[in-house]
């Protein structure tokens, strides 16, 4: 699926986009046609059947395999390939970020804070393939349907959260041993 004719046929709520900005009037009640869409749009699809794991941090790349099962359904851009896990069902929205007082880690992160996120519900909609962000091509990594999420998203998407965060505090040198030790009390604590 690359056009807006091909998502609709499959019957998907999408909707034209000015880049990441939805177009219609009232969009998230909207029901686009084949003639909202005009040259140059993006394609937006409407979470309302449907989520994506947004993954915002490359860094989170690196657990994703630990704690969830890899979809039927992958898409990024060249920058940031296989960033984007979506699944047909619900979810709730969530965004998992860094603390702010972690600021001087991540001020140089592409998106600050933000680590990952469960894009979910009618407010939501995520930029998918057949669109260009920044000049460059959305397209799919893998494509086999949309599939459920065989587990709890929230538990698993937490998971990797919690990694992601660990492995980008953890101290490159000196100091590992309390490190280690400190985030062990705070698990067996809680």
């Amino acid at each position: 699926m690359n056009t807006p004719t091909e998502y609709l046929n499959k019957n998907l709520p999408i909707l034209p986009c000015d880049g990441k900005r939805p177009t219609l009037n009232n969009w998230q009640e909207a029901t686009a046609t084949i003639s909202d869409f005009k040259p140059g749009d993006n394609i937006g699809l409407k979470m309302i059947n449907h989520f994506d794991i947004d993954i915002d941090n490359k860094e989170v790349k690196r657990f994703l395999s630990y704690y969830m099962e890899e979809p039927s359904a992958i898409y990024g851009r060249k920058s940031n390939p296989g960033s984007h896990y979506l699944y047909k069902g619900k979810a709730e929205f969530q965004q998992f970020n860094l603390s702010k007082h972690f600021k001087s880690i991540f001020v140089n992160f592409e998106h600050g804070s933000m680590l990952v996120e469960i894009r979910a519900g009618n407010q939501r909609q995520s930029i998918v393939p057949g669109s260009v962000i920044n000049g460059e091509k959305v397209e799919w990594q893998r494509f086999e349907g949309i599939s459920p999420y065989p587990g709890n998203i929230f538990d698993d998407v937490s998971k990797v959260a919690f990694a992601t965060a660990l492995s980008i505090l953890y101290p490159s040198k000196g100091n590992r041993n309390d490190y280690c030790y400190a985030v062990a009390c705070i698990l067996a604590k809680n």
